[in-house]
């Protein structure tokens, strides 16, 4: 058996594939106090680690954004905007 291979969540999803022999942290996403997905990262992936422990606000970017909104953009609670230098 291969150390890397396919996961496919509980509903059904496949995901990338994995490392078994990586080290990781799980994190667990909730809503109203019920968690609805797990989700490992591995721990070489600093960077994704340190926002995924910030206890990030997730916000749909609208389709008219798609790919434009970038690192440094902000978000007012209402809109994006991109940044003023």
């Amino acid at each position: 058996m291969s150390n890397t291979e396919e996961y496919v969540s509980p509903d059904g999803y496949p995901q990338s594939p994995f490392n078994r022999n990586a080290p990781v942290n799980w994190y667990a996403f909730v809503i109203d106090g019920e968690v609805v997905w797990m989700q490992t990262c591995q721990v070489s992936l600093e960077f994704l680690n340190i926002v995924l422990k910030s206890d990030p606000k997730i916000i749909p970017v609208p389709d008219y954004l798609a790919g434009e909104v970038l690192s440094g953009w902000t978000w007012d609670g209402f809109e994006f905007h991109e940044p003023t230098e």
